[in-house]
């Protein structure tokens, strides 16, 4: 969120949300949410370590999903 805040809190989360989904482009819809999530946690903490620790979370927790069904499908 950085320099956008000088915006305002509403407008930096709105810019930062749409580019974090324009980066993750397999599922721009979803990753606008949690960008919005870890933009929330930025401007609730003020530090960015808030978010970053959200998102290695929720990136290790999909890997794992993903690693659960891959290991499902080769039993079958």
């Amino acid at each position: 969120l950085g320099e956008l805040l000088r915006a305002g809190t509403v407008a930096a989360l709105a810019g930062s949300s749409l580019a974090f989904g324009l980066a993750h482009r397999s599922r721009p819809g979803l990753h606008l949410g949690t960008g919005a999530t870890f933009g929330g946690l930025y401007a609730l903490t003020g530090t960015l370590l808030a978010s970053v620790v959200a998102h290695a979370s929720y990136n290790t927790l999909l890997a794992s999903l993903d690693e659960q069904r891959r290991a499902a499908e080769l039993r079958r």
